[in-house]
């Protein structure tokens, strides 16, 4: 059964009069269980506004979502143990008066009501083992964890009520580089493990490279570029994608990338959103929006004139 399916997923934050649209059409998938799809995007691109869709806490303006076939209302209560969240300020997410012990139990308790207080506790020794922790840590509070050990401890709580769907919201972003390195390692085998799936939100392409299947590129809402990692990364066909590559620290650029534009925002309805600065741009860009293009191998470009195999399309 597929994962997660979204198809023309929109949202429009409404406030009096004023409407900012947030999502636009967006179609994305996890085809497969134990498979990692890798959401790029700058602040402001909708990231956060897919994720809340996708746990529930807002409905679609448009679109549906399917989470292994159901959407997140008609999982209801019970989709707390399909899908579980890590997000990045672990120091903010953990409970400053409660114990790791504490912090593990709360989910078992809510979502796990029949286990015994003896299987509780046989639980959470097994999930500090699963993220390489002991049972020490169990009387230790927040303040007397290092930051690593902080977000080991908010991916044993994710983990806890046994979910087959994680999203993963900057999970390394506030660590130093080699702590970033362990948490990654960690990500990859506990998905080795469990067979867990990910949908790995990021604005670092260095981590979606690592831990990613597939990737898909979000600006201002709309998705512009999606594919198998190896793909994208070799032959980015967007020009955002491009860009982001191109400031990108530790990942390999391929040889033509060379973007010398910066994306503005165009309102203009039935026009192509970067029109205004992209460099590919042309009158049918300022006229019409762009098709989806199929660029091989599984990979997408939401753009009239993407690149292939490092040559412009079309006349300009």
């Amino acid at each position: 059964m597929t994962v997660l399916e979204l198809q023309g997923l929109s949202y429009t934050f409404r406030q009096g009069r004023r409407a900012t649209r947030a999502l636009r059409q967006v179609d994305l998938s996890i085809a497969r269980e134990g498979e990692t799809l890798g959401l790029a995007g700058e602040s402001g691109s909708g990231k956060t506004t897919l994720l809340r869709l996708l746990l529930g806490f807002l409905a679609p303006t448009a679109g549906t979502i399917r989470i292994f076939g159901r959407s997140p209302q008609e999982w209801g209560p019970q989709l707390p143990r399909l899908v579980q969240m890590v997000v990045q300020d672990a120091q903010g997410a953990l409970d400053p008066r409660w114990t790791v012990q504490r912090s593990l139990e709360e989910p078992l308790l809510l979502h796990h009501r029949d286990l015994s207080r003896e299987d509780r506790k046989e639980r959470i020794l097994e999930l500090l083992e699963l993220v390489g922790l002991g049972p020490h840590h169990l009387p230790r509070f927040p303040h007397e964890l290092s930051g690593g050990q902080r977000q080991r401890i908010l991916i044993a709580r994710a983990l806890a009520v046994r979910p087959r769907l994680l999203l993963l919201d900057e999970p390394t972003s506030a660590l130093d580089v080699s702590v970033q390195a362990q948490i990654l390692n960690l990500l990859r085998d506990l998905q080795e493990r469990l067979g867990l799936s990910y949908l790995l939100v990021s604005h670092d392409l260095a981590v979606l490279r690592y831990l990613a299947h597939d990737v898909a590129v979000l600006y201002r809402g709309y998705l512009v570029e999606k594919g198998p990692a190896e793909s994208l990364y070799r032959e980015p066909s967007h020009p955002y994608t491009a860009l982001l590559l191109e400031s990108a620290p530790g990942v390999t650029k391929p040889d033509h990338l060379s973007p010398s534009w910066r994306p503005v925002d165009a309102s203009a309805s039935g026009a192509c959103p970067l029109h205004t600065s992209c460099p590919r741009a042309s009158a049918l860009c300022r006229e019409v929006n762009p098709p989806w293009q199929h660029m091989g191998e599984g990979h997408f470009a939401y753009c009239h004139f993407p690149r292939r195999d490092g040559s412009h399309e079309g006349s300009h």
